[in-house]
């Protein structure tokens, strides 16, 4: 299993992307996200940037961190907005 390369005191969901086919790995991570609480993250883990993914997160009150790993991998931290933001 991948540690996360973001620090955060947020109650981690890792959701490992790297062997699914589309669209599974968007299903898999809204679904996640969806069901996120203010002190949780959801950690994917893909072999390529989600591009597509990343217009359905801001409607959904979420923001994000991207980290490219050398190996090609891509870990994409998400997160709920602060709601007193």
């Amino acid at each position: 299993m991948m540690e996360s390369v973001f620090e955060t005191d947020k109650k981690i969901v890792i959701v490992d992307c790297r062997g699914m086919l589309p669209p599974d790995p968007m299903v898999a991570v809204l679904e996640a996200v969806d069901s996120l609480k203010v002190d949780e993250a959801v950690l994917m883990i893909h072999r390529k940037e989600p591009f597509p993914l990343y217009g359905k997160l801001g409607p959904r009150d979420c923001d994000y961190l991207v980290h490219r790993q050398d190996n090609g991998d891509v870990q994409l931290l998400i997160w709920k907005r602060d709601e007193d933001r």
